[in-house]
């Protein structure tokens, strides 16, 4: 049941319908891992409200990087633990993108759960706060939507690595700089700050966040802030003529795209027929 049958995965969407399906059963005859990816999710959400009583700038930032966290480290290993399953499969022509959608549409329903768990338990814990979380069904979306995108951050990372050691020792060195250049932790005064900014998945969800989020507490003057003037003061930015969370989601949707093309890429060269 888990070899490919050339003979009976021809085309595109039977093979992608029967590798979701693998893929799928795969991950639930591993509960345990499964349980131990979906229970981040409650054990950074509850470690969050635990440490921060108001919504502040901080929090968001903790939404975003969970986000990264959650997808890049379910997918770091999906690839390059299988390499030697999808070399024999590839002797039979399975299809690179079949096999990249079924990664990707698996992991997406893991990272909306934990999505949905984290934004829902800041949600009751706040509600009754100074500044209460807002939109709290956009925010699950959009902290799915950075998730697919680590998601895909993470094979690619899973797809340059030749051992899960060597993508287990990437993982934090790729984490680090969306950290760092995110916005929050460090202002962006310098050019050379600011370049490789824009490059991460971090800055845009940061800015992102902050539209559906308007208001935090400021932990400084006691009092609500408006949380996308705090980030554009880090920023060393104006971008007031990108006034819609659409331009976030563009830049999002171009990274989603730019790592599937590279792992394409780097799928289609080291594994060609």
């Amino acid at each position: 049941k888990t070899q490919f049958n050339p003979n009976r995965h021809t085309n595109f969407f039977s093979q992608t319908f029967w590798l979701i399906t693998r893929y799928l059963s795969r991950k639930l005859n591993d509960l345990e891992t499964l349980a131990i990816q979906i229970c981040q999710s409650p054990i950074i959400a509850f470690l969050v409200i635990l440490i921060f009583k108001e919504v502040d700038q901080i929090v968001l930032f903790f939404i975003v990087i969970s986000a990264i966290w959650f997808g890049t480290n379910n997918a770091a290993k999906e690839i390059v633990s299988e390499s030697s399953i999808f070399k024999r499969e590839r002797m039979y022509n399975q299809g690179i993108i079949p096999y990249l959608i079924s990664k990707i549409f698996v992991l997406s329903i893991i990272g909306f759960i934990q999505s949905a768990i984290f934004i829902l338990i800041l949600s009751e814990k706040y509600k009754s706060s100074a500044v209460p979380l807002e939109n709290p069904t956009t925010l699950i979306f959009w902290m799915f939507i950075i998730t697919v995108v680590s998601n895909l951050f993470g094979l690619t990372l899973s797809a340059i690595s030749s051992t899960t050691e060597k993508v287990m020792g990437l993982i934090p060195i790729a984490l680090i700089p969306q950290i760092m250049f995110s916005g929050v932790m460090v202002k962006m005064t310098a050019v050379f700050v600011k370049i490789p900014s824009f490059l991460m998945i971090s800055r845009w969800s940061m800015t992102g966040i902050t539209r559906l989020q308007t208001n935090v507490f400021d932990n400084i003057l006691k009092k609500k802030a408006i949380s996308l003037d705090i980030l554009k003061e880090n920023l060393g930015e104006t971008y007031d003529q990108f006034n819609s969370i659409q331009f976030e989601l563009y830049v999002l949707c171009l990274q989603f795209f730019f790592f599937f093309t590279l792992i394409y890429l780097i799928l289609r060269d080291r594994y060609s027929n």
